[in-house]
């Protein structure tokens, strides 16, 4: 009965952060058209560019790309100084406008958690942006203490890393929506967790399942269609590489625009709930 319960729960939250999606669907596709799909369009645009005009001559590279064996030290070896120039001057690219994409990534976070915790039916997505970066410096500040606390506890043991990353789970809600500092949103997700931890981590690992599967459907027509045309591979190596940039794109874009915020609105749910029982 306690199981059944249990699912009922967790079936109830997820029902509703489905509903809340749905009514913001238009306020998140505006907010991701500024600060995710037109930056990754151009950060794919121009990667793809440079990888065809890079590798397009360099058998191993093509072979990579279609049996999805690994270059090894010894391939990279036989490459002229030159191609190891482009190489390294691609890799220095490619950082930069990867940090670009986090920090955008990050602002777009900052807006949907602003939404999840804000909005009333009337907001717009300039205004979510804007208010998302009023709370920039404490969450940059919350994630940056999250860091510190927790990779050395998984490095040395995996356990008291996971079980702290439980207890702070609803700290940036806590944070934006009760408008504590960084050490009290912490405090406070602790003692909101506390007593109730399984259960905590159970819902966490159940959406992460589907969160996995829902990633799974919208990546199964990219793979079909990669192998379809790895398949009849006509040597036409720009307009494959090309291809299947493209559909990486659009996959990416798909994955994303469901789960990052379906996750912050169901996390957010469940602290609400979470929040509701203490009171009782």
């Amino acid at each position: 009965m306690v199981k059944e319960k249990e699912e009922k729960e967790f079936g109830n939250i997820l029902v509703d952060s489905w509903k809340e999606y749905k009514r913001n669907f238009r306020l998140f596709f505006k907010t991701y058209i500024g600060l995710y799909i037109i930056p990754l369009a151009i950060v794919t645009i121009i990667s793809t560019i440079m990888l065809i005009n890079l590798f397009g001559s360099i058998p191993e590279f093509q072979q990579s790309l279609l049996t999805g064996k690994q270059i090894t030290a010894k391939d990279m070896g036989s490459f002229s100084p030159e191609v190891v120039n482009s190489l390294l001057q691609y890799l220095g690219i490619a950082l930069i406008l990867s940090l670009g994409l986090v920090i955008l990534n990050f602002i777009l976070c900052l807006g949907i958690f602003y939404v999840a915790s804000f909005n009333k039916g009337k907001m717009k997505s300039g205004e979510a942006i804007k208010g998302g970066l009023g709370y920039f410096w404490k969450t940059l500040g919350l994630l940056v203490l999250l860091i510190v606390f927790l990779i050395p506890l998984y490095i040395l043991l995996i356990v008291p890393g996971l079980i702290f990353t439980v207890f702070w789970i609803f700290s940036v809600y806590i944070l934006f929506i009760e408008k504590k500092g960084i050490w009290d949103s912490l405090k406070g997700s602790y003692h909101l967790v506390k007593g109730r931890w399984w259960k905590t981590f159970g819902y966490i690992l159940l959406f992460g399942l589907i969160a996995i599967a829902i990633s799974i459907m919208f990546s199964i027509p990219e793979w079909i269609i990669q192998f379809i045309l790895t398949s009849v591979y006509d040597g036409n190596f720009p307009l494959l590489f090309g291809t299947l940039s493209t559909i990486g794109f659009f996959t990416k874009i798909a994955i994303s625009m469901v789960v990052v915020p379906l996750g912050i609105l169901f996390y957010k749910n469940m602290y609400l709930q979470w929040k509701e029982g203490k009171k009782k």
